[in-house]
């Protein structure tokens, strides 16, 4: 690509599609087991009020990680370590750029600063940049000695849940003002699934049993890092105040909105009711693979909505969108194939799109389109991308030890575009580097032009009913390429 490229500013440094332009933080709240669930209730509060915020509910995605019984040996912070790392491997980002933040509420400040040094200490937290500060009920460290940001109460003790969670709610406020004054871009999401590929580390079940997927404990097993040890603990801990209300009801749970609960906890949906543990579902290039030992394979799939940017709102597309759907949830139960999948839209000047694990397509993504006047530059752009891509695929399958199939782009349209002399070279370019697969309404075929519909290897397909099928069969015969 040359200076002056129309899409220069549409792509990253990588060559690959610009991410989405929104921003968000991804917010851990951290304490460990105990009988009442106090740190889970102050979250989940804290949480709700979050959500209402004009300033912080599209920025800041809080979630509570129980650390389990807090371990004897005072220097032991091992488990708790890795079941933070796992709660950050875990969550599916939405926006364009991520950062992050740990919170550690417990009654010692020195408890909390020996657990976030053991946190500085470990690679992958490192490379998230993550913002490490604490809340305690009184700062027992020597004057002068403490090194982490940790907010204590002028009394000593929190006197009732209410205090916990406007301390919480203030260490919220303080993250937008963190991250804008330091100046340092949020992850990508690439860049995300590459640290966390090169960081993966599975937790010991004997030792570290996993937290439920959606973040918060089930009511029988909520826990309370301010109450007093259980009684079965042989050697107390240095956190063992117990509040002088622990008795108080538990705080009201968030209330249920969208799905992604209005853009605020996207990062984890509202909690209704109980809820039973769910397989976390795959984000990043290979995580599928992972879940999938019969897996062999790792495919790229490129879906484009396309439109002519001067015509009006076609009826058709409504049903084109549904298979694009279809194609998505289909991908993802291959049996033998992993697939990473990016819906690319915007328009000839600015084309964007998230890669994603095959099944994790939002709704409001088939519903994105490529607005264009020109064919060709949007072509050139995919192009682009699809190298970039298919080189993170191959060097990400590679390590697992996985073949990697001839990438895929299938492309809906219920008005077929011009094939003018750049459009149908450029389109020939492409079919030899990926399979390439029209999706028009039914019977309208004849629409594509034949400087398309006959390039090589080049399937054009009307939309019935089994056409999802049909669009999985030409894909799945690809041949591989490495």
């Amino acid at each position: 690509m040359t200076a002056g490229d129309p899409l220069t500013e549409s792509l990253g440094p990588s060559g690959s599609f610009a991410e989405d332009d929104t921003e968000g933080c991804l917010c851990l709240v951290v304490g460990y087991a105990k009988d009442d669930g106090l740190i889970a209730r102050v979250t989940a509060e804290a949480k709700r009020r979050v959500a209402m915020s004009p300033a912080l509910g599209d920025f800041l995605h809080l979630r509570y990680v129980d650390l389990g019984p807090q371990s004897e040996l005072a220097d032991d912070t091992s488990c708790p370590v890795r079941r933070i790392i796992d709660g950050l491997m875990k969550v599916r980002e939405t926006d364009g750029r991520s950062h992050f933040a740990l919170i550690v509420i417990a009654k010692s400040a020195i408890t909390i600063e020996g657990l976030l040094r053991d946190c500085t200490a470990e690679p992958f937290l490192a490379g998230l940049r993550i913002r490490l500060v604490g809340i305690a009920s009184s700062d027992d460290r020597n004057a002068g000695e403490g090194l982490v940001d940790i907010t204590s109460s002028p009394a000593g003790r929190w006197r009732g849940e209410r205090e916990l969670i406007d301390a919480l709610r203030q260490r919220c406020e303080e993250l937008p003002r963190y991250f804008a004054t330091r100046g340092e871009p949020g992850l990508t999401r690439v860049e995300l699934a590459t640290l966390r590929n090169a960081h993966a580390a599975p937790m010991s079940d004997g030792d570290c049993p996993e937290d439920d997927a959606d973040g918060l404990p089930d009511e029988l097993s909520l826990s309370d890092v301010l109450e007093d040890a259980p009684e079965a603990a042989t050697t107390p801990r240095p956190m063992g105040m117990a509040l002088p209300d622990a008795a108080v009801a538990k705080a009201s749970e968030p209330v249920a909105g969208r799905p992604t609960m209005a853009s605020a906890s996207r990062w984890l949906p509202g909690i209704t009711r109980r809820r039973r543990k769910q397989a976390a579902k795959p984000t990043d290039p290979g995580a599928a693979d992972a879940a999938n030992p019969a897996r062999k394979t790792m495919g790229l799939i490129y879906l484009v909505m396309i439109v002519d940017q001067d015509s009006a709102a076609d009826p058709s597309l409504g049903g084109l969108r549904d298979v694009l759907r279809d194609v998505d949830r289909r991908l993802a139960a291959h049996p033998f194939c992993g697939y990473q999948v990016r819906v690319i839209h915007g328009d000839d000047g600015h084309l964007r799109g998230e890669l994603r694990a095959a099944g994790s397509l939002p709704r409001r993504a088939s519903k994105r389109l490529v607005k264009t006047a020109d064919f060709a530059t949007v072509l050139s752009g995919i192009r682009t991308s699809l190298r970039r891509d298919q080189e993170l695929v191959r060097t990400i399958a590679t390590a697992e030890g996985l073949t990697v199939a001839l990438p895929a782009i299938v492309i809906f349209t219920a008005d077929p575009p011009m094939a003018d002399l750049d459009a149908a070279k450029v389109f020939g370019d492409l079919a030899t580097e990926a399979q390439m697969v029209w999706v028009v309404p039914g019977k309208l075929e004849g629409l594509v032009s034949p400087a398309f519909a006959r390039a090589l290897g080049t399937k054009v397909l009307g939309e019935h009913q089994a056409v999802a099928d049909e669009i999985l069969d030409v894909i799945s015969g690809s041949a591989l390429i490495s």
